[in-house]
C-alpha cells in the first residue's frame, strides 16, 4: 500500500525535525558545562596521586528510545475539526506500535553504596502508527499520533551486590505537550491519498503511571581523577496501568525504553599520610672533594661480644584468626597443614621449636608455617581448655549463604574428627560477606585480589584461653604463638658489625680494630650488612679494653670513606639478656595500631627493651594500591609503633633507646611474603619490631 511509504517517510520527518531539535537543547546546555568541567580536570591533575569517593550528587542527561505498543481501541478523534464539526473514523483501531525519542536532564544523589534517588525532567515520545484497518468503502485506511509529555520521574535506585549494576523503579509524572495526528484513507477508484490532520479530544491532561528497569554504571574517569564521569546503559519497562492517554475509549500504552546516561560529579579527597623521605639513619656530611660523589646513607655500628653470657631470644607470631578458600570450593585448601588422629594426638603448641621447618632467627619462614598449622594450634587449645567454645563464621564472597556456612562445616568436621572436639563446642554459621570486608581506599583497584580475602571462615569466641580479649568483646585476635630460644648466643664470643643498607649501596667494606696497645688487626672484605668474628680470638691477639674501630667501604660509585666507633672488650663481663622479634598485623588500609596490640606492646615488649637497646621497626603493606600510597601508608604504621614503645619506655624511664624506622611499602625485594595467596596478603599488612641490645 501506499501509505506505508508515505507514513514511514512522515515518520521520520517527525522525528528528525521535532524531536531531534528538543535533543539538541539538552546537548548544548551540557557542552556549556564542558569547558568549566576540563578547567576543574587540568588544576587537578597536579594532584595525580590523590584518590577521591564517589561522588554523591551526579548531574547529565539521557536519552533513548521509547519502544510504544498500543492496545484498546480508539476511533472518536476530534471534536470540531471536520466541516466544523467532529471527525469519527469510520471503523475502530485496534492495536499499533512505534518507535519515538526521549530526552531529559537528570539528577542522582548517592545515599550509600547501595541505595540513592534518581530524578529525570525532560520530553517523552509516545507516538506511533496504528495497524492498518479496512474502511466500509473497502478502503486501505491508517492512523498516525504524535503524542508526547513533558515527564517528571523520580525513581529509588538499589544496587545488590554494590557493584555498577543498579535496578530502580518509581512514578512518572506525565503532561500532554503534544496529541495531533494524521488520519489517512485510500480513495477507491482513484490514485490520490486522502488525509485529515487535527489535535485528538477528550485527552488526559495529566498522567500517573510507574515504571521499573536496570542499569550499569561504566566509570570513565580514572582513580585520580576528582571529577568522575560515568556512562550508564539502562533499559526500563513502563506498564499499560495508569498510561490510558484519553478520557474516552480504551486505548493503553505499553512502552519499553532503552538508552544511555551520561552523567558526572565530583568526588571528595581520601584523606592520606603525608608522604615522608626515604629512610636515613644517620645524615652523612658530603666529601668536601669530588662533590658529585657523595657518601651513600649507611651507618656503622658494632656490639660488644659478651664473653660469658646467657642470650634469651623471644619470637612472638601473631595469628590471624581467618581460614582463607579457594573458589567455587569449601574444602580446606592443602597448603594447610592437617594432621591424621594419631598425628594430632602427638601434636603440641608447646613442642614447635622442635620442628624440623620451624628454626631459631628464621621469623619469615616461621610466621607462615605457624599461621598454616593454625586449625592444629586452635584445636590443641580447645583440647586442652576443655570450657572454651568458639563460633565459626563463614563468608562465601556473595556466592550465597549455604557456601559460607559450608566453608565453616569443613572446618568443624575437622576439629571434631581429628582433635576429637565435642561438636556442642563449635557453632557455625554463613553469609555472603564478613563482618569486617577488604575495602580498599580506592574500591576500583584489585577487585579480584578483595574477593579471595572476603573468601574465608572465621574463628570467633569469648574465652580468654583462646583469643587476646578486647574489652570482653568478640575478639578478632588469637593470642600468638610465643616461642623462647634459651641460650640462643648469637653475640656470645662473637664481636657483631652493622652497616645498615649495605646490600643497597656497598660494592665492599672492610674493618680494622686497635687495641688499647696500638694493635691493629683487619677484616674483611664484606658485602652484606651484618657480620661477625670471634670475641675470643680478638682477645687473644690483643688485650682488654677499649678498642677503635674503623670501618672502611667502597660504594657502588667506587666512592672511599671510613666510620668510627668504640668497643670495650672485657673478658670477665656476664649479662643476662632477651632479643625480642615482634610483628603487628593491620587491617586492609588502616595505620592505627589495634587497641589489643597496643597493651600486649606494652605489658610484654617494652619491658624487654633494655637500656642503650637498639630497636629496629619496618612497616609494610600488601600489593594491593598504588606505590606512592603503600609507602606513605608503611611508614605511618612504622612511626605509630614507634610512638607507642618510645612512650612506654619513657613511662619505665628508659630514654637512652636508638629507634630504627623503615617503610618499605610493597617493595617485591623487601615484602615479607609473596603476594600469591591472601594470607599473605595479611601477613604483609605489618610491623616488624626486632629489639637487639647492645
Amino acid at each position: 500500500m501506499k501509505t506505508h511509504k508515505y507514513n514511514l517517510d512522515k515518520m521520520l520527518k517527525e522525528t528528525k525535525i521535532n524531536h531531534i531539535s528538543k535533543l539538541m537543547v539538552f546537548s548544548l546546555l551540557f557542552l556549556m558545562l564542558a569547558p568549566v568541567l576540563h578547567a576543574q580536570e587540568q588544576n587537578e591533575q597536579e594532584e595525580a596521586q590523590q584518590v577521591y569517593t564517589m561522588p554523591k550528587w551526579l548531574f547529565g542527561i539521557a536519552g533513548a528510545a521509547n519502544f510504544n505498543f498500543y492496545e484498546g481501541t480508539t476511533r472518536h478523534l476530534s471534536a470540531d475539526s471536520y466541516m466544523d464539526g467532529p471527525f469519527m473514523a469510520p471503523a475502530a483501531f485496534h492495536e499499533g506500535s512505534g518507535i519515538k525519542p526521549y530526552g531529559a536532564a537528570l539528577i542522582e544523589y548517592r545515599l550509600n553504596d547501595m541505595w540513592g534517588i534518581n530524578l529525570n525532567f525532560g520530553y517523552d515520545g509516545r507516538g506511533g502508527l496504528w495497524d492498518e484497518i479496512m474502511a466500509p468503502c473497502d478502503c486501505p485506511s491508517e492512523l498516525e499520533t504524535n503524542l508526547s509529555y513533558l515527564v517528571f520521574e523520580p525513581s529509588l535506585k538499589f544496587a545488590p551486590f554494590r557493584k555498577n549494576f543498579h535496578i530502580f523503579a518509581g512514578p512518572r509524572l506525565s503532561y500532554i505537550f503534544n496529541h495531533d495526528f494524521t488520519y489517512t484513507r485510500e480513495q477507491q477508484f482513484l490514485p490520490d491519498i486522502w488525509s485529515h490532520e487535527a489535535e485528538m479530544h477528550e485527552m488526559n491532561d495529566l498522567l500517573i503511571s510507574m515504571q521499573v528497569g536496570a542499569g550499569y554504571d561504566i566509570m570513565l574517569s580514572k582513580p585520580g581523577r576528582q571529577t568522575k564521569w560515568l556512562l550508564t546503559p539502562f533499559v526500563s519497562f513502563h506498564p499499560y496501568f495508569g498510561q490510558e492517554p484519553r478520557g474516552i475509549e480504551t486505548w493503553s500504552i505499553t512502552t519499553i525504553r532503552a538508552g544511555l546516561a551520561l552523567k558526572v560529579g565530583r568526588g571528595v579527597p581520601v584523606p592520606l599520610p603525608p608522604p615522608e623521605p626515604p629512610p636515613i639513619v644517620e645524615e652523612i656530611p658530603e666529601p668536601e672533594e669530588e662533590p658529585e660523589i657523595t657518601e651513600p646513607p649507611v651507618a656503622f655500628t658494632v656490639m660488644a661480644p659478651l664473653s660469658a653470657a646467657t642470650v634469651t631470644s623471644n619470637e612472638v607470631y601473631p595469628l590471624r584468626n581467618y581460614i582463607f578458600f579457594d573458589e567455587g570450593s569449601s574444602s580446606i585448601p592443602n597448603r594447610y597443614v592437617k594432621l591424621n588422629q594419631a598425628d594430632a594426638e602427638r601434636f603440641s603448641e608447646a613442642d614447635l621449636p622442635n620442628r624440623n621447618d620451624i628454626r631459631r632467627n628464621n621469623l619469615r619462614n616461621n610466621q607462615m608455617t605457624i599461621y598454616y598449622n593454625l586449625l592444629n594450634i586452635l584445636g590443641d587449645r580447645m583440647r586442652i581448655n576443655q570450657n572454651t567454645s568458639i563460633t565459626l563464621s563463614g563468608s562465601s564472597a556473595a556466592q550465597g549463604q549455604a557456601a559460607g556456612l559450608q566453608q565453616a562445616e569443613a572446618v568443624k568436621e575437622y576439629l571434631v574428627s581429628v582433635f576429637n572436639i565435642d561438636p556442642q563446642r563449635i557453632t557455625t554459621r554463613g553469609s555472603d560477606w564478613p563482618q569486617t570486608r577488604t575495602f580498599r581506599h580506592d574500591q576500583q583497584s584489585n577487585p579480584d585480589l578483595r574477593l579471595e580475602s572476603d573468601r574465608r571462615v572465621e574463628i570467633l569466641t569469648n574465652s580468654s584461653d583462646l583469643l587476646m580479649i578486647d574489652e570482653g568483646h568478640l575478639s578478632g585476635k588469637l593470642k600468638p604463638v610465643k616461642i623462647s630460644w634459651p641460650d640462643v648466643d648469637y653475640t656470645k664470643d662473637h664481636i657483631v658489625f652493622n652497616l645498615s643498607n649495605a646490600e643497597r649501596y656497598m660494592k665492599e667494606w672492610f674493618v680494622t680494630l686497635t687495641d688499647p696497645e696500638g694493635k691493629e688487626m683487619e677484616f674483611g672484605p664484606y658485602t652484606s650488612s651484618k657480620e661477625r668474628v670471634s670475641g675470643a680470638e680478638v682477645l687473644a691477639q690483643g688485650s682488654a679494653g677499649t678498642y677503635q674501630v674503623v670501618m672502611r667501604g667502597v660504594s657502588l660509585e667506587d666512592f672511599e670513606f671510613t666510620q668510627e666507633s668504640t668497643i670495650d672488650l672485657q673478658p670477665e663481663l656476664f649479662e643476662e639478656e632477651n632479643v625480642v622479634h615482634f610483628s603487628i598485623l593491620f587491617d586492609m588500609d588502616m595505620f592505627d595500631i589495634p587497641r589489643v596490640y597496643e597493651q600486649f606492646l606494652v605489658d610484654n615488649v617494652a619491658p624487654y627493651v633494655p637500656p642503650n637497646a637498639i630497636v629496629v621497626i619496618q612497616g609494610h603493606t600488601d600489593i594491593i594500591g598504588t606505590p606512592e600510597y603503600n609507602q606513605a601508608l608503611s611508614m605511618q604504621r612504622a612511626k605509630r609503633a614507634k610512638e607507642l614503645i618510645e612512650s612506654a619506655l619513657i613511662s619505665y624511664g628508659i630514654t637512652d633507646v636508638d629507634f630504627e624506622v623503615e617503610g618499605f611499602g610493597k617493595t617485591e625485594e623487601e615484602t615479607p611474603y609473596p603476594n600469591q595467596y591472601p594470607e599473605q596478603r595479611f601477613y604483609n599488612r605489618t610491623v616488624i619490631i626486632d629489639i637487639t641490645p647492645r
